[in-house]
């Protein structure tokens, strides 16, 4: 834990003088520095701009300080200032490393996703959560004259989308705050109610919440902490994909457990590892 009672001190040489400044961690190997960035950048929530004086609160520093830390991480991308240059929001930098970090993801599910393609002829998207939006990184159209499909790269709601819904089921509560502060309480009483269906039966539905004509079925992908790390869906028109509902629920969610799997989840609760992801691909894909 952080403790405010154990202090270091900082010699100013020049004047002979020590000042009492308080320590954040026991750790003699963590460098202060590193850590204050990160707690600036720890501030933020989803997609908000802050002002200097709301960093500076949060995260406990004098503004001058908290300044040289926003600049210092401006200047690389991990911050980025708002148009009206007086607030600050996290920076496109971030993303380019969320998305390296997804890349596993989008690895192992490529070979899975191929055949529920080929199963159903339906479109199947691969999306993670990021923003507090639902933001597609892979998907595989159907060869069907009338289809559905998103664009990699954009972004839907949580709330509406089956994708959204099968990412944050197993969510713990003060992690979806934002979520459901966008919520009227009929809606939030609705999605409440969806998230304990997704926990039953493994897998959401969005009958056409999103786009009118348009139903999605989808399920979540866990990384072998059993954190959500993306999901899978297959969308269409209405009239075939919830006729097939039961059948493409049922193997979406035994799909995503493999994919977990292969992510290195166990069931159990004991991490499995992979010995070779290449292999494993090769076998999921054979």
């Amino acid at each position: 834990m952080l403790s405010h009672f154990v202090q270091w001190n900082f010699c100013f040489a020049s004047r002979n003088l020590i000042m009492k400044l308080p320590r954040e961690t026991n750790d003699k190997y963590v460098v202060e520095a590193v850590l204050k960035a990160l707690d600036v950048l720890e501030s933020f929530r989803d997609s908000e701009e802050l002002q200097l004086s709301e960093i500076s609160k949060r995260v406990s520093l004098n503004k001058s300080r908290a300044f040289r830390l926003l600049h210092t991480l401006c200047e690389r991308g991990y911050v980025e200032r708002g148009t009206d240059g007086h607030r600050y929001r996290l920076g496109i930098k971030l993303f380019e490393h969320a998305s390296s970090l997804r890349r596993d993801v989008k690895q192992v599910a490529q070979p899975y996703m191929r055949k529920l393609q080929l199963r159903f002829n339906e479109t199947v998207n691969l999306a993670v959560l990021h923003g507090g939006e639902v933001l597609y990184i892979d998907l595989l159209e159907s060869s069907r004259p009338f289809r559905m499909s998103a664009m990699v790269g954009s972004r839907m709601p949580i709330a509406n989308t089956s994708l959204g819904k099968a990412l944050i089921a197993n969510a713990a509560e003060h992690d979806l705050e934002a979520v459901f502060d966008t919520l009227t309480p009929t809606e939030l009483r609705k999605l409440r109610a969806e998230m304990e269906i997704v926990k039953r039966r493994g897998y959401a539905t969005d009958q056409e919440e999103n786009e009118p004509g348009v139903a999605c079925i989808g399920a979540r992908i866990v990384n072998e902490a059993g954190v959500s790390v993306g999901a899978l869906s297959i969308s269409g028109p209405s009239s075939r994909i919830l006729k097939q509902e039961r059948e493409i629920g049922a193997t979406l969610a035994a799909t995503c457990k493999e994919i977990s799997r292969q992510m290195g989840f166990s069931e159990r609760g004991i991490p499995q590892v992979v010995p070779n992801r290449n292999a494993a691909i090769r076998r999921a894909g054979s």
